[in-house]
């Protein structure tokens, strides 16, 4: 951060930071000793997203704004308020900033390096649980916020698919899913990685048609869903990918419910399956 108005003292307690909870005494005093207290004025970026995040902030006082850019809308995500870390997510993962996050006031904020702060997380598991299922939830939470279909819910629907889904991660190169498999129980929204979406070239045995990458924010696997028939593409994972994974139990309830989803979520099948067809024509073409 380039606009600091001044440092502050630092001073921790599990009241004021409950995610602190599981920390004992001599973990917390090596807390303190690595943490750089900052007063930041209002309208300030302290994070960027795409941007290289080298620290894990708490937040002492003020509010903070996060905001999103996905396909070039700006979205925004929620509120940072008193008592909650952020940057956890490009923390843990080595990942650039997924989204920005700017003061609404003058914030009182605590910084500590990321180098640093994994000598502690690293020898407290049940610190670092409560870490990364922040983090988790809140990728998952803006994933949904900002997917073309599920954003026509509101926040309590979404807020009910979060907690009924599960969390599943996939290694590079392992397959969620394989063109012509039967299994249609869920469907996926990406919060984290990427993956790459191909299909088997009808004509040549063998031969993959690359359709595309899909990132945080894009959906996989709703058209053997929608349509009960067996999965058309192949999705591997070029990165780690983590994902929430969405029964189908639970996407029918709200497809009855609410008539913008269930619109929206034929509409993108529809779209997929003709954009699928064009690409196949275009490589048949090619290679006649």
């Amino acid at each position: 951060m380039d606009e600091i108005s001044s440092s502050i003292p630092v001073q921790y307690d599990t009241r004021t930071f409950p995610i602190l909870a599981s920390l004992n005494t001599g973990e917390m005093l090596f807390l303190r000793t690595l943490t750089v207290g900052v007063r930041v004025r209002r309208g300030v970026q302290v994070i960027r997203e795409g941007q290289e995040n080298k620290y894990l902030f708490l937040l002492k006082s003020g509010m903070l704004k996060v905001e999103k850019n996905y396909r070039g809308r700006v979205y925004s995500l929620a509120c940072i308020t008193p008592g909650q870390i952020f940057g956890e997510s490009s923390f843990l993962y080595g990942t650039p900033a997924g989204a920005t996050v700017t003061t609404i006031e003058t914030s009182d904020i605590y910084q500590i390096h990321s180098h640093e702060m994994h000598a502690i997380i690293d020898s407290n598991e049940q610190f670092r649980r409560a870490v990364v299922q922040t983090s988790e939830y809140r990728l998952a939470s803006a994933a949904l916020a900002v997917n073309h279909v599920f954003q026509h819910l509101p926040p309590p629907a979404r807020e009910v698919i979060l907690y009924n889904a599960r969390f599943v991660k996939l290694n590079e190169g392992e397959l969620l899913y394989r063109d012509g498999d039967a299994t249609n129980m869920f469907m996926c929204v990406i919060i984290g990685g990427r993956a790459e979406v191909s299909v088997n070239h009808p004509d040549r045995p063998g031969t993959r048609i690359v359709i595309g990458e899909v990132a945080a924010g894009d959906e996989v696997g709703e058209i053997a869903l929608i349509t009960e028939d067996r999965h058309c593409a192949n999705v591997k994972a070029l990165t780690l990918l983590r994902l929430l994974m969405i029964s189908t139990e639970t996407l029918m309830a709200f497809r009855n419910r609410y008539p913008e989803f269930n619109e929206a979520l034929d509409r993108c099948v529809t779209e997929k399956l003709e954009e699928r067809a064009r690409i196949i024509e275009q490589q048949r073409e090619f290679l006649s």
